[in-house]
């Protein structure tokens, strides 16, 4: 619903295009910060909010959603109310689905959910910012706290993110768009479990980011290689190891399933079960491993 600006140009620039790629970079770049630090996560769409399926979720993520609707509203606070962690950033309810101002400040949606707000928005292009040693490169604005507390902020001083208690639950606001800010990756990753910070501009933003979201989680299995994910059924988990680079060894460690039996799902080879297993992964290629199960351990 928003006109285009004078940066709608082509190409793959930061903001080619203008408004209308924003958001789905945030989803593009909050999904490559999940993924890379192994976060198990889904796309849920807003109607599924309301009809009630983000009680499955102990963490909701809204990247670059500038338009919400009375009704999500209603259910993101009753989410958080019953013990949920919501995370927002700048651009959040901005509009209503119609593209309607909402209203701002103290007395606005977003400061009663949050117990803060977001008031002038600044470019970082003509006003530069940082946050933990990595620049910011799109929007931010100033963060204003009214019934919430600061628990990050940028270089100079200023609020980067509060967090606010809900109910049972926490609500937090960020003052910029992180997921949009995780778009591009850094030319250099960190390993799982590393020091993500000092890896390149992306990564440190993808630290951030992960730290704001897993904040409560204790990570029930590890691999070496970053981009891996886990698919349980009831009989075994499917871990799919992808290597987008030279031939490396992954090293996987499972502490929340106890495993009979694995096995290269391709190859139909057994695959020596340790407390961490070690398999090779060729280069630019994957693996699929089939884990048979044997009791789950009480979490």
């Amino acid at each position: 619903l928003e006109p285009e600006r004078h940066d709608a140009q082509d190409g793959h620039g930061q903001f080619s295009r203008g408004t209308q790629m924003q958001a789905i970079r945030a989803r593009i770049g909050a999904a490559r910060a999940l993924i890379d630090a192994q976060i198990p996560f889904e796309y849920v769409a807003p109607d599924e909010l309301c009809a009630g399926i983000a009680a499955r979720y102990p963490v909701i993520y809204c990247p670059h959603v500038r338009n919400v609707s009375d009704d999500l509203l209603s259910s993101l606070t009753a989410y958080v109310e019953a013990g949920g962690r919501l995370v927002a950033d700048a651009q959040f309810g901005f509009m209503d689905p119609w593209g309607k101002l909402r209203t701002a400040g103290e007395s606005g949606p977003v400061a009663r959910l949050f117990g803060a707000w977001v008031d002038t928005i600044h470019d970082a292009r003509t006003c530069p910012m940082a946050i933990g040693g990595a620049p910011v490169t799109g929007f931010f604005g100033d963060l204003v706290a009214c019934d919430a507390r600061v628990v990050a902020r940028f270089a100079d001083g200023r609020p980067a993110a509060t967090e606010r208690a809900v109910g049972r639950g926490s609500a937090v606001l960020l003052a910029f768009d992180a997921g949009r800010e995780c778009w591009k990756p850094s030319e250099a990753r960190a390993p799982v479990g590393g020091a993500l910070g000092r890896a390149g501009r992306s990564a440190g933003m993808q630290a951030f980011l992960t730290d704001i979201l897993g904040a409560n989680r204790v990570a029930t299995w590890r691999c070496s290689v970053p981009t891996t994910y886990r698919l349980s059924s009831e009989a075994a988990d499917h871990y799919f190891i992808v290597n987008d680079g030279p031939a490396v060894p992954a090293f996987l460690t499972v502490s929340d399933t106890r495993y009979t039996r694995c096995t290269d799902a391709i190859e139909d080879r057994d695959i020596p079960i340790g407390a961490t297993m070690s398999v090779d992964v060729p280069e630019r290629s994957a693996l699929w491993l089939r884990m048979e199960k044997g009791d789950r351990h009480e979490q």
